[in-house]
């Protein structure tokens, strides 16, 4: 996609949560003037420049004529009439993920689904930065990317892992694509206009039949195979699990290591192996590294890192034992905890340097927190009603991270207001984090 689309033309940019914040500090570097419009009263440009222009408005989307170019966010269907009715007077409307995959220079490797997509970009990060050795292994969301951008090339990897709303409506698609359980997107990706190679485990091959009987291997079925790949699926044999492909003939394996992760661990193991053989690395260095490969438990993912404290999104977490999980992962560090109240810990660990907790508790559950906090000897800090608590989340606890220290977003509940959804809450930390660091 060239440039001058949007250099030299009138781009609004629809929202301004973490995701098109990130986009548009890359759309600034490369000399692109925005027009931003959003609901929230609360936003702010003014770190931006002048090169942003603010409007507040209950009806963004009316209007759009005024502009040459709109940048949706993913949350908003391509399908709005708002949207049809502007492309059909001639108006192009684009996504953070559509100028990322067209501008890419990199091979890039879609994961893509409702669960697993974050354990299963880390495991193919993971072993390809250990096998792969012509260029750079990066693994990041759509918003981290573009701060990568700038610096990848043609033998460079981008492994990102992309929801269903974000792949809705794509007309451009990732050199791979990996589509899991509940990718309800991947035929939309699939049928872009980038081609794209599709790699899928499944039990669908009539010539595998015999083995899968034999091996009475069985897992989660999804449809079709990389172009050059016939079939690919996971065995449980005697000697434990087996991955299997079979290729112009030929049958091949790789041993899957024993984990205690589950099956979908496991797959993420399956996926990742399949992507370095089909990027061509020796199945003997595959083999090798398959055992080392490990990732965060419950799709904690490192956002940032700020003078030395590291900020962990584990906005997934919606119960009790992923939160656990989480505290498990960070055990050896100061760890600043931001969590939903609803869920009460039995005790507060030993590293906890302060304890944050989301709007939504009444007074009796508050006091207990309090008492456990006091207990433990751990600050509480209690965050208003509002849509921007995660900011004034870092507005106190600034003056209270040492270097080494680890702010650990983990709710152990679900979405409760001021989000609506896990996917808002992940959002609002996301923007709050790099609030924090561009001020910081």
């Amino acid at each position: 996609m060239e440039l001058t689309l949007l250099t030299k033309r009138r781009v609004l940019m629809l929202g301004f949560g973490g995701e098109q914040q990130a986009f548009a500090r890359w759309l600034l570097s490369q000399g692109v003037r925005l027009t931003v419009r959003t609901t929230d009263r609360s936003i702010s440009v003014e770190a931006f420049g002048s090169s942003v222009l603010l409007e507040h408005t209950d009806q963004p989307l009316q209007k759009l004529s005024e502009f040459d170019v709109v940048l949706r966010p993913s949350v908003l269907a391509s399908t709005h009439p708002a949207l049809q009715r502007f492309e059909k007077e001639g108006g192009t409307v684009l996504t953070a993920l559509h100028v990322l995959l067209s501008r890419c220079p990199a091979r890039t490797i879609g994961v893509l689904g409702s669960r697993g997509k974050t354990t299963t970009a880390a495991a193919i990060e993971q072993l390809l930065r250990l096998t792969y050795q012509q260029g750079t292994t990066i693994a990041a969301s759509v918003a981290e990317s573009f701060e990568h951008l700038n610096a990848l090339g043609e033998s460079d990897l981008l492994i990102l892992p992309l929801s269903d709303a974000e792949g809705q409506g794509a007309e451009v698609a990732p050199t791979y694509l990996v589509p899991l359980a509940g990718a309800a997107a991947a035929s939309a990706l699939a049928a872009a206009q980038r081609p794209t190679d599709v790699l899928f485990l499944g039990m669908h091959h009539e010539g595998a039949a015999m083995l899968r009987q034999s091996a009475g291997g069985r897992i989660r079925e999804l449809h079709g195979s990389l172009p050059r790949r016939e079939a690919a699926w996971i065995a449980q044999l005697e000697t434990g699990k087996v991955l299997f492909w079979e290729r112009a003939g030929a049958l091949y394996s790789f041993r899957l290591p024993a984990t205690q992760r589950g099956e979908a661990f496991t797959e993420a193991l399956a996926y990742a192996a399949l992507l370095a053989d089909e990027l061509g690395i020796g199945h003997e260095h595959i083999q090798a590294h398959l055992p080392q490969v490990s990732t965060a438990p419950h799709r904690l993912q490192v956002i940032a890192t700020h003078r030395e404290v590291l900020f962990v999104d584990d906005a997934a977490a919606c119960d009790t034992i992923a939160r656990a999980h989480a505290l498990r992962a960070y055990a050896d560090v100061r760890v600043h905890l931001i969590t939903d109240p609803s869920n009460l810990l039995e005790a507060l660990p030993a590293n906890l340097a302060t304890l944050t907790l989301l709007p939504g508790a009444d007074q009796k559950l508050t006091k207990a927190w309090e008492r456990l906090g006091t207990k433990a000897g751990v600050e509480v800090l209690l965050l208003a009603q509002q849509p921007t608590c995660l900011r004034q989340a870092f507005a106190q606890l600034s003056t209270r991270f040492q270097s080494g220290d680890v702010v650990l977003f983990s709710p152990g509940a679900g979405a409760q207001k001021p989000f609506r959804s896990v996917d808002e809450r992940g959002a609002a930390y996301l923007e709050a984090v790099h609030l924090y660091a561009s001020q910081a």
